[in-house]
């Protein structure tokens, strides 16, 4: 009796000094916490699978199908708009999918069921879903997420086949700029290869999109397997200048093996690519071309070329680029841009270069002089113009002349090569521009 009583004394005491809290669970009048609130919006609920073909929703069969219920939670109905971001993740934790919906006219004290897809489908292996401020204005455009991946074959895309093996590059952005700010914004994304050189770039321009509001924008790369990272940045649609701006330039020897039709033929040449904005506050001036020179190890111009010429409004950007078939022999390169003033009323001279045709380039024009300028239209209507090139010894004797027709549009640069019998004897060349009436 006594060996019971000091049992039960014990228990008690250690009862009192360990007391164990007693475990309730969330109480039925304190729900959870949202999955993500913003300006009074709240996500109170979501659910995630790939859409097969047997569901309602076949239209989108392999994508991965997100369903949100959003509630406006506010007290007030000021701003009333949301923004939702949806984040796609491989199984290693890269982004590799993105997506957005904006929406308004939520009434306060309201929910609203909405749906997100993303291409990957089966390959996410998690997702995150998030609303963003449509009031935090920060004064710029915004990146609010990006990511990348190599475009497949099995992706639920219309254009997966045309576009398989690219690297796609992907962003959500927001307009966080006044309201009186033009509602434009350039895309740019830079890709590099192992040895930090940038080899491959590109742009794309979205307009309307409004104050608070995001957006996607992506761009594709063709030359994937020379690059190793990538840079993005935003460009936004102030004009504020007097020229054409270049933004960024790239360059590479084009491989056989890149995702362009024109690959093969263009394999071994050397490729300039820009991204050009038309910064430009006259709105006459929105025509503009690539002018690229290329130069040897001696540092000698043996080559020049130029771009399609652009006609693009204020604000925005374009993507050129220029090949030059000496490929390899060109070791470093000068890119400027030409607008399309024609108000001098002069047939211009922009730039020239030469070199000798060897058996690799064109058995049949071996020791040849190859000669190219880039000629200017710059009166306000089309010309013709007659090009005529005198080549002359190392005595200063006139050795070869020959001379071409051509028909420019106004503010319009082209190429013109010719081809010079004895190159090794030639010492000067000249052009002679005169209009062909």
């Amino acid at each position: 009796m006594y060996r019971k009583h000091l049992a039960a004394m014990l228990l008690f005491f250690v009862l009192t000094l360990y007391a164990v809290p007693e475990y309730t669970g969330f109480s039925t009048d304190t729900p959870p916490p949202p999955l993500s609130a913003v300006d009074g919006y709240v996500i109170v609920s979501q659910d995630g699978h790939v859409v097969l073909p047997e569901d309602q929703d076949s239209g989108n069969k392999g994508k991965l199908k997100v369903t949100l219920v959003v509630k406006n939670e506010s007290d007030a109905e000021n701003r009333n708009i949301y923004n939702l971001v949806a984040e796609g993740y491989d199984a290693k934790g890269n982004i590799i999918d993105v997506e957005t919906l904006s929406r308004v006219n939520l009434p306060v004290g309201q929910s609203q069921k909405l749906s997100v897809y993303m291409n990957l489908g089966s390959e996410i292996a998690t997702y995150h879903t998030y609303l963003v401020s449509a009031k935090d204005l920060s004064g710029k455009w915004e990146m609010v997420s990006s990511a990348q991946r190599m475009v497949t074959l099995s992706e639920p895309n219309i254009y997966a086949s045309y576009d398989a093996g690219r690297l796609l590059v992907q962003a959500i952005v927001k307009n966080g700029t006044p309201e009186n700010v033009p509602e434009l914004v350039t895309f740019v994304a830079e890709g590099y290869d192992k040895n930090g050189k940038c080899i491959e770039v590109a742009s794309s321009s979205k307009v309307n999109i409004g104050t608070g509001f995001t957006a996607k924008m992506s761009v594709l790369f063709k030359a994937p397997a020379q690059i190793d990272k990538v840079k993005t940045y935003l460009v936004d649609g102030i004009v504020s200048g007097t020229k054409w701006q270049l933004m960024t330039t790239s360059s590479r020897i084009v491989d056989r093996k890149e995702l362009d039709a024109s690959a093969a033929y263009d394999a071994g040449k050397f490729k300039v690519q820009a991204v050009v904005k038309n910064n430009v506050s006259q709105a006459s001036k929105e025509l503009c071309t690539l002018i690229v020179e290329g130069y040897d190890l001696t540092g000698k111009c043996i080559e020049v070329g130029t771009s399609r010429m652009v006609n693009i409004g204020k604000g925005f950007t374009a993507n050129l680029s220029v090949l030059l078939g000496q490929g390899q022999k060109i070791r470093t390169y000068k890119a400027r841009l030409v607008d399309g003033d024609s108000a001098e009323g002069k047939i211009l001279l922009i730039t020239t270069a030469n070199h000798l045709i060897g058996k690799d380039e064109s058995p049949d024009s071996a020791g040849k002089l190859s000669v190219t300028g880039i000629v200017k239209n710059s009166f306000p209507t089309e010309k013709k113009v007659k090009v005529s090139l005198l080549a002359y010894n190392f005595s200063g004797k006139l050795v070869a002349s020959q001379s071409k027709i051509l028909t420019l549009n106004a503010g319009y640069c082209t190429a013109v090569t010719f081809q010079i019998s004895g190159g090794t004897a030639i010492k000067n060349t000249k052009f002679v521009l005169t209009e062909n009436k």
